[in-house]
């Protein structure tokens, strides 16, 4: 189960190279390791990845279940060890590794920057969470992607529908989100549904609607939060059009461009957009963000974009 992983072959320039890369985490959260490797499969790179346990949303793929002693026998067989979510007790065992990618993911960095800044010092650091470059510009951002085999548009019958179906109901803002939509209840149906489904079932019910808001959170616990996540890349590859926070679009833009989602960090730019959309005007306005998506965020061009950087 665990051990030598078969090597794959892929030319950089004209010299042809080994990369294997193993990524790991105790818990996967958004299954964003797995998915990681997934992308750098799909480009060639012969990547293993390793969990301690399986994720509660229970998604169709996941890493494959080790122990910490698998990790502390095997992990310089890699050119490339990647660790999730700050984790510290990975870290631990692997920390002499000569090439070691930390990636803050979430509230365990947010909520202690300053003991994982000590912690992981002189580490390269990726991350997913445009608002950590405000506390260090010299982060690397990686943007979230989606795994979907050939994502069509979606049809627009003339009935907006808009969704929010939250993993974590307090993060995601969703007693201001009920709050904010109350003057907009007669113009648009609304579903929003705090029951956790499984992901793949969560993907079936973002895709039914044409608006999917992804959360309206720009401070958490006294702490600036509000960022894109994997839900809205989800719900555009889907077809939705997403209304989301970011507080620091720059760290995205300066790496991709132009982002495909609609931003209201207040709520007085919340309502506006709301206001703004018509059953006339709603397919102009998505098509018009959803323009150059899947190239920049396919499986492909994620792990393309992955592999230049450990190069």
């Amino acid at each position: 189960m665990v051990g030598n992983a078969n090597l794959w072959s892929y030319f950089l320039g004209n010299d042809l190279q080994v990369m294997r890369v193993l990524n790991l985490a105790s818990m996967d959260f958004a299954n964003m390791s797995h998915e990681n490797a997934n992308s750098l499969r799909a480009v060639g790179v012969d990547c293993v990845d390793w969990t301690f346990q399986r994720h509660v949303f229970n998604y169709q793929t996941q890493s494959e279940q080790v122990t910490i002693n698998d990790i502390s026998k095997h992990y310089m067989e890699y050119d490339v060890v990647q660790i999730f979510h700050s984790d510290p007790r990975i870290f631990e065992v692997v920390r002499n590794h000569p090439k070691l990618i930390i990636y803050h993911t979430g509230t365990r960095y947010r909520n202690n920057k300053e003991f994982y800044d000590s912690l992981f010092r002189g580490q390269r650091i990726f991350t997913d969470q445009c608002e950590f470059l405000l506390h260090n510009k010299d982060f690397t951002y990686i943007a979230p992607h989606f795994s979907f085999v050939d994502p069509r548009p979606k049809r627009y019958d003339g009935t907006i529908t808009i969704g929010h179906f939250p993993s974590n109901p307090i993060v995601k803002g969703t007693d201001k989100i009920k709050e904010m939509i109350k003057p907009f209840k007669d113009k648009f149906n609304f579903h929003i549904d705090e029951t956790r489904y499984p992901h793949y079932n969560n993907l079936q019910r973002i895709s039914k609607c044409d608006i999917y808001i992804e959360l309206f959170q720009p401070l958490l616990n006294g702490k600036l939060y509000g960022c894109f996540g994997v839900t809205a890349f989800e719900a555009t590859a889907l077809g939705c059009l997403v209304i989301t926070n970011n507080l620091n679009p720059a760290a995205y833009e300066d790496v991709y461009g132009a982002h495909n989602f609609i931003l209201a960090n207040n709520e007085e730019k919340f309502h506006n957009i709301l206001n703004v959309v018509t059953k006339d005007n709603f397919q102009l306005i998505r098509e018009s963000t959803h323009n150059g998506f899947i190239g920049k965020h396919n499986m492909e061009a994620a792990g393309k974009h992955l592999l230049n950087l450990l190069k």
